[in-house]
């Protein structure tokens, strides 16, 4: 556990079948949302992040043919020891089990959240007008709580 602990029993009231389902709609829908945590645990979630170090976001992105307007704060260096890490090992493994259940990924692949970046959105910002991640290797898909 990290420093700041995290209660990895109480995070993840979505259990794995219901993972499982989920996922199985990708190649369907391209997209998936699943419910996987409780207001307490969301609750508890804001508190954890509003301690982290955060800076506004470039308030614009893009070229001037497609501008992107962003209205926000970052941060992106979510120490090791904070307990968001113990959150995502623990969302990890279950992605983990739901995917190597369903063949979607071999066994003995390590499937593992390598990064966090966490976005604030203060009362009255008018936040991003797009949002696109892409991966050039490996395997990636939108995951939403």
């Amino acid at each position: 556990m990290h420093s700041m602990g995290w209660p990895t029993k109480k995070v993840l009231p979505l259990g794995q079948d219901q993972l499982r389902y989920a996922l199985s709609g990708l190649s369907r829908q391209g997209m998936v949302a699943v419910p996987c945590l409780e207001k307490d645990v969301c609750q508890a979630l804001v508190q954890l992040v509003d301690a982290l170090p955060f800076h506004p976001a470039p308030p614009g992105a893009g070229s001037s043919m497609n501008p992107v307007f962003q209205d926000f704060q970052l941060c992106y260096d979510v120490p090791v020891t904070h307990a968001l890490w113990d959150f995502a090992e623990s969302l990890g493994r279950l992605f983990q089990a739901a995917l190597s259940s369903d063949s979607l990924i071999e066994p003995q692949t390590a499937f593992r959240f390598n990064d966090l970046i966490v976005q604030r959105y203060t009362a009255g910002c008018r936040g991003i007008s797009l949002i696109v991640i892409m991966s050039v290797t490996g395997w990636l898909s939108r995951f939403s709580c």
